[in-house]
């Protein structure tokens, strides 16, 4: 039988079910859709757990329209917001002077971010973010420090990128004395390989998930907000807005807040905790000059032992002058003449 089939037709139903069993596998051991894609990089996006205890807030620009803020602080637990001031130098948000003035007015902490565009001027980008706040008022003590959002590379490459980002900080933390913050998504971040030359800037991911925990790039491991959705809804708000969390409860935001500045010293804020650390601190340190004392008292009496003895040793040098002179018979033993075991 197999001799009057066409070859042809014998091949094509095995080809065909060769196929079927490389597409099965490259699915089954492929990434699925639910699933964050490895990234061919040394830095590697991966899980950052926070904390249980902490506080909602959210971000806004134009795009909510006129904002309820008395109806969304009377029925939601939202503790800041953070406003939208431009999109790089080109587009100036209608809406922030009105978002900023109306967050502190309810109570809100308040912060302010800025769309970062690498293909236009980091140091005008800077200005303009600062003059605007300006503009508005100003940047009081008890605000969050400023944010740059960083999410596209606007054509230019990973060295430009990272360039314009920090000639964006060094301007923002002259003109405001304050460490400012990097939004970001973990993907974007490793797949433009921009490393981590920041990590020491407090981050704010952006990782839309209903997961306990976010992913982060590799360069930081620990977070100070998450943005964990771009649809949420709340009273007042009209429109899908972004939530966030703060990675710590409401005592740790403002302590945060005051963290952020540059003169921050600490030491006349200094807690209890940090008051009985020092007092233990300082006890020990007493402990150890009475054991240095000590030690020290032992050293001098054994030193004035030595003395003593060489004086007398000394002493019957001088009573028989012929016995030790050079080359003379060996002197006498002093004290115990007793073999010692061993030797």
């Amino acid at each position: 039988m197999l001799k009057d089939m066409n070859l042809k037709e014998f091949i094509a139903p095995i080809i065909m079910i060769v196929a079927i069993f490389i597409v099965i596998t490259i699915y089954s051991f492929g990434p699925q859709p639910d699933q964050q894609p490895r990234i061919d990089d040394p830095f590697e996006v991966h899980k950052v757990c926070g904390v249980e205890d902490n506080v909602r807030g959210i971000d806004v620009s134009y795009w909510q329209a006129t904002i309820d803020w008395d109806a969304l602080v009377t029925n939601t637990d939202i503790s800041f917001g953070v406003a939208r001031v431009s999109d790089g130098t080109q587009k100036i948000d209608p809406k922030f002077e009105e978002n900023w003035h109306e967050m502190k007015r309810v109570g809100l902490i308040r912060g302010a971010y800025q769309f970062f565009r690498p293909n236009q001027s980091a140091a005008d980008q800077a200005a303009l973010f600062v003059s605007l706040i300006e503009q508005a008022g100003g940047m009081e003590d008890e605000d969050m420090p400023p944010t740059l959002d960083v999410e596209v590379t606007g054509g230019m490459g990973r060295e430009e990128v990272l360039s314009g980002i920090s000639i964006w900080v060094d301007h923002v933390i002259a003109y405001t004395g304050r460490y400012p913050i990097i939004y970001t998504g973990p993907a974007f971040w490793d797949s433009t390989k921009l490393g981590d030359g920041f990590a020491d800037f407090p981050l704010w991911i952006a990782h839309y998930t209903g997961a306990k925990c976010p992913l982060a790039p590799d360069a930081w491991h620990h977070w100070e907000f998450w943005q964990y959705t771009g649809s949420g809804t709340l009273p007042g708000i009209h429109r899908p807005v972004d939530i966030n969390v703060y990675n710590g409860d409401l005592t740790g935001l403002r302590d945060f807040i005051r963290f952020s500045k540059t003169d921050y010293t600490g030491f006349e804020d200094a807690s209890v905790a940090d008051v009985v650390d020092a007092e233990v601190i300082d006890a020990e340190v007493d402990v150890i000059d009475a054991e240095a004392e000590a030690e020290a008292s032992v050293v001098d009496a054994v030193e004035e032992d030595v003395v003593e003895e060489k004086t007398e040793a000394s002493d019957i040098i001088n009573e028989f002058p012929d016995i030790f002179d050079a080359g003379g018979p060996t002197p006498p033993s002093i004290g115990c003449s007793c073999s010692v075991p061993g030797r």
